[in-house]
């Protein structure tokens, strides 16, 4: 048989301490694909969502999905077949794309170069 911890419980008849619970879900909207934030229309509704909802962050997934060709083996897509890479490429144009349409929407207090970490 195992010992297991008690806790003890304190009553004092006193009222509670308040503490303000941040909603941190009204801040924050849900967009999808990563590969999304690249179409005008998506970075329209996003400004929106950011001047009249108060929206300050976003999460998406994908962000390193085959559609935003960060890693790459072949030359492939076009008409043409695909040619294997010597070497694999890998290639952040199209995630940096995505990072400055949401800072180009301003939520949030970052500005470009600060990092992404609230968007993570």
């Amino acid at each position: 048989m195992t010992e297991q911890a008690t806790s003890a419980l304190l009553i004092d008849g006193q009222e509670p301490a308040e503490v303000p619970l941040h909603h941190v879900w009204n801040e924050c909207v849900g967009a999808g694909r990563a590969n999304e934030a690249l179409r005008a229309d998506w970075q329209a509704h996003f400004r929106e969502a950011v001047q009249v909802l108060g929206a300050r962050h976003v999460r998406f997934h994908g962000l390193f999905h085959d559609d935003m060709f960060v890693y790459r083996t072949d030359y492939g897509g076009g008409f043409g077949p695909n040619q294997p890479l010597p070497e694999p490429v890998y290639t952040f144009a199209y995630v940096d794309k995505v990072f400055d349409a949401i800072l180009d929407a301003g939520p949030g207090q970052r500005k470009r170069g600060q990092g992404f970490d609230f968007l993570l």
